[in-house]
């Protein structure tokens, strides 16, 4: 089962961080929503975790030109915690 919902084109600053969040254990699937072109203050390739939920988690990801709302299926869910502490220790605000 591939690791990318049906969207895949990401601004190729966020190529780095959206391959090692594919990359961790317990990573089931990234799925991209929507792309806002806007300003905003933090270094291009940055991920934001917005909120939690009983499948995975809601993350911003922060290119060059915009910001791209992401889900982060997680699979066990045991392991969430685990993947927050994670994306938070790399993307510190």
């Amino acid at each position: 089962m591939p690791k990318m919902g049906r969207h895949k084109s990401v601004d190729r600053n966020l190529r780095q961080s959206i391959s090692w969040l594919k990359s961790l254990d317990g990573v089931s699937k990234v799925v991209l929503n929507r792309t806002d072109n806007c300003r905003h203050k933090f270094t291009p390739g940055h991920l934001r975790i917005q909120k939690a939920d009983d499948a995975g988690l809601h993350i911003n990801a922060y290119g060059g030109n915009g910001v791209v709302v992401a889900f982060v299926r997680i699979k066990p869910i045991e392991m969430l915690d685990g993947i927050r502490d994670q994306i938070e220790a790399r993307f510190k605000d």
